[in-house]
């Protein structure tokens, strides 16, 4: 559920609980309601893991063919990162006037 959560679009927890309890419901099964409170149990450290690892088998199975002049070629975009609103935040990043 964690993973197909993050391949949603809408990567609501109330989102993906609909779409297992309706996949549960159609296979007959009773619907499970745990979700959402499990997921804030799994440790951050295991989820970094996970992630390392399977980016690092992923990449060491890309083709050739898929490197940009011989080189791997990363791309980042930081429009959706966010600070907390604190003071201290504030004095190192003003808001901007415009």
């Amino acid at each position: 559920m964690f993973l197909a959560q993050a391949l949603k679009p809408d990567r609501s927890c109330q989102n993906i609980v609909n779409d297992a309890a309706v996949n549960r419901l159609q296979a007959g099964l009773p619907p499970s309601g745990a979700y959402c409170k499990a997921r804030q149990r799994l440790p951050v450290g295991m989820l970094l893991t996970l992630v390392r690892h399977t980016g690092s088998l992923i990449s060491a199975q890309a083709h050739t063919t898929w490197l940009w002049n011989g080189s791997r070629v990363r791309l980042v975009d930081g429009t959706t990162v966010t600070l907390p609103d604190t003071e201290a935040n504030q004095a190192t990043y003003p808001r901007q006037s415009a």
